[in-house]
């Protein structure tokens, strides 16, 4: 179906295309598709297509701040991305900051078991502890031992700075979800969860200055993991997990600012389909006088990284 809508598109509006851009990452079947066709190619990194998608809806040009959250995105530098802080604009970026980076253990099965998550997250803090949270399945010793190895050994658990794995760990201790079935669907749940109350304490976390900086928010879900252990409500937890994570943003942004001098933003990736993210990140970053940039007629998430793919390849002809 892919092949024949391009073939029926390219060919009811007479298009001969000179050239080809596609993801930088080897195993998707779109970038197959591109390397088949015999044409110049080139290769976009992900979270930089994402950024550059909302440029170009929003008419941006020069050098700016792209905050990208998504599950999965590969990296300039082979790890799994998603939690990005970028500065640049179409013809490069660099990483100015990340989420912490945590273990994917068993790889793509991570992103569908929550408890797995939570688990790469706390794992650290808590260590053996973390078998004895709520929610989490009773494993036989042996499978204990085994995640522990992959843990901490990262045997077939590559890192990950993954906004969309985080928004699953904090679905999983709050009890909003245990599993996601299609993409998001955690995230989906915590949100819906969080949009029951309007205000609540907000949670620890804590940024690393450095090139890049570090936002941990280990902080985050272990203090959310105490104030749940003491009796406050999971929808209170959820709803300050969201403004926690949008107020460390902000910090992050005014990190980047103090830098370069940069004060426009974009907001990018499938974790912004997230409307009371978004809605929190873009009012607290005008409340810092940011220019603030998001979607609003092309996707967010990887449905919109084609006009990014092409804004990019536009200004390299």
């Amino acid at each position: 179906t892919f092949r024949q809508t391009i073939n029926h598109l390219g060919s009811i509006m007479e298009i001969r295309p000179e050239r080809v851009v596609c993801d930088q990452h080897p195993d998707y079947l779109s970038t197959r598709y591109a390397e088949e066709l015999g044409l110049p190619l080139l290769r976009v990194q992900h979270h930089h297509a994402h950024m550059a998608s909302c440029m170009a809806e929003n008419g941006l040009d020069g050098d700016l701040i792209g905050v990208i959250f998504d599950g999965t995105g590969l990296g300039d530098d082979g790890t799994v991305w998603g939690g990005e802080f970028l500065v640049g604009g179409y013809a490069g970026l660099q990483r100015a900051g990340h989420l912490k980076q945590v273990r994917l253990p068993g790889g793509d099965l991570a992103a569908k078991k929550l408890w797995r998550m939570a688990a790469a997250w706390l794992w650290e803090p808590l260590g053996e502890a973390v078998w004895h949270l709520p929610g989490m399945p009773a494993l036989a010793a042996t499978d204990r031992q085994l995640l522990q190895v992959m843990l901490e050994r990262g045997i077939n658990a590559p890192l990950t700075s993954s906004a969309g794995r985080l928004f699953d760990a904090a679905a999983f201790l709050v009890g909003a979800a245990d599993r996601n079935s299609f993409d998001g669907q955690a995230g989906m749940a915590l949100e819906a969860l969080a949009e029951t109350v309007t205000t609540a304490e907000l949670l620890p976390y804590q940024l690393k200055p450095g090139r890049p900086f570090q936002l941990d928010l280990m902080p985050t879900l272990l203090g959310l993991l105490q104030r749940l252990q003491a009796g406050e409500s999971p929808a209170v937890l959820a709803w300050a997990f969201h403004a926690s994570l949008a107020t460390a943003v902000v910090e992050g942004c005014e990190l980047v600012r103090k830098e370069t001098g940069f004060d426009r933003a974009v907001l990018s990736g499938g974790v912004f389909q997230n409307r009371l993210l978004t809605e929190l990140v873009y009012t607290f970053l005008a409340k810092s006088h940011f220019s603030v940039f998001i979607h609003r007629l092309v996707p967010p998430n990887d449905g919109g990284i084609c006009l990014g793919q092409a804004a990019i390849a536009a200004r390299r002809s």
